[in-house]
């Protein structure tokens, strides 16, 4: 097999379908979104400094992201109880609902693609899926 050629195959593949499953409105950046996505699902309550290094960006850009979502009350910030030097990031009840309505609209998206596979294909597709992210923890 042709890892190369394969790998190719497969950018172009993801390249040419790739759309945002979960599209957050107001005018929200990549980066937004992807702020909102990890305070919902992953980690709320977390600095500026862990964020840009879990999200794989800059300090000033992560200030910029959370910035905008501040003045659209999508997140919060506030001064850590423990460390009064440290702000904490929080998103907010709004935040929260915005990102909750944006999953239920992807899952309906996705299962309407799920309903047009076979069970056997969809489960293989799952399997993959996690063995390729498994495999990029592990290099990174």
């Amino acid at each position: 097999m042709d890892a190369r050629a394969k790998a190719e195959e497969f950018f172009e593949i993801i390249a040419q379908r790739k759309k945002n499953l979960i599209e957050i409105p107001l005018n929200c950046s990549q980066g937004e979104t992807g702020t909102l996505l990890y305070l919902m699902f992953i980690k709320d309550g977390i600095s500026s400094s862990e964020l840009a290094e879990v999200l794989r960006v800059s300090l000033p850009r992560i200030a910029s992201v959370v910035n905008s979502l501040e003045s659209k009350k999508l997140i919060e910030k506030t001064i850590d109880s423990e460390d009064k030097r440290k702000t904490v990031i929080r998103i907010t009840k709004l935040g929260e609902e915005l990102v909750l309505a944006k999953r239920q609209e992807a899952i309906n998206k996705i299962t309407k693609i799920v309903e047009n596979l076979d069970e056997k294909d969809i489960d293989e597709y799952i399997r993959l899926t996690k063995k390729i992210g498994q495999i990029m923890e592990n290099n990174t």
